[in-house]
């Protein structure tokens, strides 16, 4: 299991590529100009964390297999979202998944100007999100999409 500090600096990115087994908790997420992308792997876990005031999207994690029917089993949960996508507007939501198996669940959305959460990716669930005042930047939009 790997957690990383508190604090990013104002370019933070992460990206790990076929990785298990990470944690990712406690971290603020704030005045960053790039997305938070945490890449690809399995059985990754994002929690109890806060993302705002960014200029483009929060979270960008794929992993599993579709084709083959290998779950990632990455969980996304308890975390808060918002005032993202203040530069880069359209197409950078708080969370961008797309993979198999993942679980997106009790998280805050507000104050972005496009979407919540981005998905595609297969047997994935999407629960107890609370997602408000979004897509104001954008005349075809939806909170999930």
């Amino acid at each position: 299991m790997f957690a990383l500090g508190k604090y990013l600096s104002k370019r933070a990115k992460y990206f790990f590529v076929n990785s298990a087994l990470l944690l990712f908790k406690t971290l603020l997420n704030a005045d960053v100009s790039v997305v938070s992308d945490i890449g690809e792997g399995t059985d990754i876990l994002i929690k109890d964390n806060e993302f705002y005031s960014l200029g483009g999207g929060g979270i960008s994690i794929s992993g599993g297999d579709i084709p083959k029917q290998i779950p990632a089993k990455n969980i996304i949960t308890n975390n808060v979202f918002h005032d993202w996508s203040q530069v880069y507007t359209i197409n950078n939501p708080g969370i961008k998944i797309s993979g198999m198996s993942m679980v997106i669940s009790h998280n805050d959305f507000y104050d972005s100007p496009h979407e919540a959460i981005m998905f595609d990716s297969g047997n994935t669930v999407i629960e107890y999100n609370n997602i408000c005042n979004m897509c104001s930047g954008a005349k075809d939009a939806g909170a999930i999409y």
